[in-house]
């Protein structure tokens, strides 16, 4: 997530903005279009503000979040409707015009793209830097101690050299490049680890009646790849989501879209912690119908019962 906002230093001196701070509580107004920029920047979906994935703000919260007035807040929204700012879709999230455009979104992922370029070209230097120093030996009956102290002393040189280099090399990279090559560990990850993670999450909550769908998409396996060079193990992850999905069963609590889930994955203890029982046990039939249901079609529930 991005944690600033690009304005422009003549944002006062906007036409839109002008009539904005020439209505009643004009200065609210302008708080409020800049608070809805600063939510549309911290939205999972930049440019669309919304709590969640499909979630969206009410007129209410949005009061609460910026400290205005209701009036307020319903009498902006009508405004940057009317003056092309905003649109609401019929879903109710908010949407800014041109979001990405103005906030040059692009060209940030574009430059992270050449960072990432950047980090593999020091690698290779590295490695050829490293294979630029090749170490000669002599029989080893020939050689005496003299020799075999001479030759750990360049040895140790050598290496002196090495490191030298390298550091020198890293020191002249950029500061997000050093943190980008910092956080980026070498991993092989096949194919088969992503697929059996993101086949692990189901595509439909077991709870909501009908069960509704949980919005995975080839996206969420970027994803999961990114969390698995972050650290987790494919099992992991697998283990975290049945007990996420189990523990919203006994809870009967709707399951997130996978991306959010993604976006902020839950500590597997802390899951085990949750409500206990088992669902079996509970008066709720749709529980018990949501699971049957997609016992029919194919879906394994038992690792979502209790043992």
């Amino acid at each position: 997530m991005i944690n600033w906002l690009k304005l422009d230093i003549n944002i006062l001196n906007d036409s839109k903005i002008k009539i904005i701070r020439k209505y009643p509580d004009g200065d609210a107004l302008f708080v409020l279009w800049i608070g809805l920029l600063c939510l549309a920047m911290k939205s999972n979906r930049p440019g669309i503000i919304e709590i969640a994935d499909s979630i969206p703000y009410e007129k209410s919260e949005l009061a609460n979040e910026f400290n205005l007035e209701l009036k307020t807040v319903e009498m902006g929204l009508v405004l940057f409707q009317r003056l092309q700012m905003i649109e609401i879709y019929e879903s109710g999230a908010i949407g800014v015009l041109n979001f990405m455009k103005h906030q040059e979104l692009d060209k940030i992922l574009e430059n992270k793209k050449k960072n990432r370029e950047k980090v593999q070209k020091f690698r290779e230097k590295q490695k050829l830097l490293c294979n630029g120093y090749v170490t000669v030996t002599t029989p080893e009956c020939n050689r005496t101690d003299i020799d075999r102290e001479s030759d750990s002393d360049k040895d140790r040189e050598k290496d002196k050299k090495i490191h030298e280099c390298a550091d020198a090399l890293f020191e002249s990279l950029p500061q997000e490049t050093k943190t980008d090559l910092k956080e980026c560990p070498k991993k092989k990850i096949g194919k088969e680890d992503i697929e059996q993670v993101y086949n692990a999450y189901p595509s439909r909550c077991p709870v909501s009646d009908p069960p509704r769908a949980t919005g995975k998409s080839l996206s969420d396996k970027e994803k999961i790849k990114k969390k698995i060079k972050n650290g987790y193990s494919p099992e992991e992850l697998i283990e975290t989501i049945n007990e996420y999905v189990r523990q919203c069963v006994l809870s009967r609590t709707y399951i997130k879209n996978f991306a959010t889930f993604l976006n902020n994955i839950p500590d597997v203890k802390a899951l085990r912690e949750g409500p206990p029982g088992n669902f079996e046990s509970g008066s709720d039939e749709i529980v018990r119908l949501a699971l049957e249901k997609l016992e029919r079609e194919g879906v394994d529930v038992s690792k979502y019962r209790s043992d």
